[in-house]
């Protein structure tokens, strides 16, 4: 029925074949042309200048047969799933059906494969979902959003629905992570952390380095997040948007990069991994706040007004640290690395938060931390500041009053208030953990996880 390859090199083939997109849409004659990096096919025309429809085969992601009952025997029709590009870095999952001899058939299919099969695609993954996240829709979004495109990539997973606070840790602490290429979460920015604090403590189960003390191995297990939360500010960050079927194909394709990870310590033991912010003062009071109303959704974000409209400061000394040393107390102090007095919060963000021309522009792997201390201010000067630090706008830490310093890590120390009782907790990605001393270290770790994705 048709030609065999019409043009063969080591480099490029050529294929002449019918094809179709939408269900029931007449099927054209095209040339699809492949190489090692491009998919590309043109209608074929009696004139020179017909569109040319052009494919990365890092976007392929699929090709299955079809049985379409075409009176035309030798015909053998397959759908090609790939990946379709659209603004503000919104990806979709798109297909076109392809009609061709059973010659052409064998040799397209096989470098099809070839192409999809020895990418870095994962194979089989470990799916954690947080059921009462943001809306409480974890289930609903993976069983309609996921498992059908992973299921036509024929990618196999383990699910687990976590049903308690640190569910995480105890699946983990006994999988054997050889036998997956990753694990996904479905929830927010806290269900993330917990996966990131847990598979790099599980790095170090076998470990004769002890991890109070040492930078953490880093990770080669990647960790995908699909944006089931409240606040998926570290999806946007990475992605540009927080679009789920988005993030979905970026774990499908499978590329990944590195992040880095910062480190809380008392008393020289590790306290907890955070993978965004560590926020004390203020910050961890709004989260406790924010915590006890969990059950009211993502409304309970209106319950931190209190801790607010109270504005106490706290009496501190904070000490940047430079270098790059194991130990969490022997790096070396570097100029204008000290703040002190009240204040009302500290801000630790793991990505670097630099001006954009309208949003605050992301690293994920710079090579220290940036401290803001935001010191005494008017209420409307804090509150245009918080507003501002949450949505990320451009200049949301020029001023006056909000500090900054940069180091590889933080020594953060509570001057005593004679007869106070009051308890001071940390926000980490969204979660909080109550202090239980009166100084701790925070330190950067370059690096220590990889994500799906490519970085904003």
């Amino acid at each position: 029925m048709f030609p065999n390859s019409l043009e063969r090199n080591m480099d490029k083939v050529t294929y002449r074949m019918n094809l179709s997109g939408r269900q029931n849409q007449k099927s054209v004659l095209v040339d699809v042309t492949l190489t090692e990096t491009v998919l590309m096919w043109a209608r074929v025309s009696q004139t020179k200048n017909s569109e040319v429809t052009s494919i990365c085969t890092d976007d392929l992601l699929a090709v299955q047969p079809l049985q379409t009952g075409s009176d035309v025997v030798d015909l053998i029709t397959y759908r090609m799933f790939y990946v379709e590009h659209f603004p503000q870095r919104v990806m979709r999952m798109n297909s076109v059906v392809l009609s061709m001899g059973h010659s052409e058939a064998v040799s397209f299919l096989t470098k099809i494969n070839l192409i999809i099969n020895g990418s870095s695609k994962p194979r089989r993954l470990l799916v954690f979902i947080n059921p009462i996240s943001g809306r409480k829709k974890g289930t609903t979004v993976y069983r309609k959003q996921l498992s059908p495109l992973f299921r036509i990539c024929g990618i196999d997973v383990d699910v687990v629905v976590t049903k308690r606070r640190r569910h995480i840790s105890s699946v983990l602490e006994k999988y054997d992570l050889s036998s997956i290429d990753g694990i996904v979460t479905v929830g927010g920015d806290g269900l993330y952390s917990e996966c990131m604090d847990a598979l790099l403590r599980k790095q170090h189960q076998n470990s004769e380095i002890e991890l109070d003390t040492a930078t953490p191995t880093m990770s080669d297990i990647p960790v995908g997040i699909i944006p089931a939360g409240t606040g998926n500010v570290l999806v946007e960050f990475l992605h540009g948007n927080k679009d789920i079927e988005t993030a979905v194909l970026h774990i499908i394709k499978g590329k990944t990069s590195r992040s880095n990870v910062a480190g809380l310590y008392e008393n020289r033991k590790l306290t907890v991994f955070a993978g965004l912010v560590l926020g004390f003062g203020l910050c961890g009071e709004m989260v406790r706040d924010c915590e006890k109303m969990r059950w009211l959704g993502p409304t309970r974000h209106s319950a931190p007004l209190k801790a607010f409209f109270q504005r106490r400061t706290i009496d501190l000394e904070v000490t940047s640290r430079q270098g790059a040393t194991t130990s969490v107390i022997e790096d070396t102090i570097g100029p204008n690395s000290r703040l002190s007095g009240p204040m009302y919060s500290l801000d630790m963000w793991v990505p670097t938060l630099v001006n954009g021309p309208r949003k605050m522009k992301p690293t994920f792997w710079d090579s220290s931390l940036s401290l803001h201390a935001v010191h005494k201010c008017s209420f409307v000067d804090h509150l245009r500041h918080l507003l501002k630090v949450n949505s990320r706008q451009t200049g949301c830490f020029d001023y006056d009053f909000v500090k900054t310093i940069q180091g590889s890590g933080f020594k953060v120390c509570l001057q005593r208030s004679h007869g106070s009782t009051r308890k001071h907790y940390i926000n980490h990605d969204g979660e909080h953990t109550l202090l239980t001393s009166q100084s701790f270290d925070v330190r950067l770790h370059e690096g220590a996880i990889k994500l799906f994705g490519t970085m904003n």
